[in-house]
């Protein structure tokens, strides 16, 4: 299911969540607090991904206002995970909503094409796109991806010019970075 149809699900389940266990007039006051009185056509995907982030962000205050046990049998804690799960998976960059392990896999891809470019081919644009997808791949992709990419320009370096020392270099300190700003782990060296 795309993001379009999996949040007009979610939002739908939201207003049925809003009937089931809030009285009317605690709905309408939320329905106002996140401008969802009247139905609206959200014709854009950001529209609908920030509608959801404001859901998102009404229903931690909700929670946490109220002691633990309130809410949890309601289905609101329920329908509050569910909306953290699948907000997770998606970001918006440049007024589009992207699935994070479909970009890193495009991202992946991408990377492999350009390693494989034939070296006399190479230019400085080729290695500082394939630098700046490579950092996107330490924000957005798996371990495994991360890896991948790693044990690839590792192999490109033995007996090769200077172009793929300098992106393993670059890739390898900013997974040190990365690591150090999230506490994680950085992809080994």
């Amino acid at each position: 299911m795309t993001f379009r149809g999996a949040a007009l699900v979610a939002l739908q389940d939201f207003r049925k969540l809003l009937k089931s266990y809030f009285s009317a007039e605690d709905r309408s006051c939320l329905l106002q607090t996140l401008d969802l009185v009247r139905p609206r056509n959200l014709d854009q995907d950001v529209e609908l991904w920030e509608t959801l982030k404001k859901i998102h962000l009404e229903l931690e205050v909700l929670t946490e206002s109220h002691p633990k046990h309130y809410y949890i049998y309601s289905g609101i804690d329920q329908y509050f995970k569910f909306l953290s799960d699948f907000l997770a998976e998606f970001y918006v960059c440049e007024r589009r909503v992207l699935h994070k392990a479909q970009y890193a896999s495009g991202l992946l891809l991408n990377i492999i094409q350009m390693i494989n470019i034939p070296v006399p081919s190479l230019t400085v644009q080729i290695q500082n796109q394939l630098k700046s997808d490579c950092v996107k791949l330490l924000v957005f992709g798996s371990e495994e991806q991360q890896h991948k990419v790693l044990t690839i320009l590792k192999a490109k370096c033995d007996g090769s010019s200077d172009f793929y020392h300098h992106v393993l270099t670059y890739y390898t300190e900013m997974s040190l970075k990365l690591a150090k700003k999230n506490g994680q782990a950085a992809v080994a060296a």
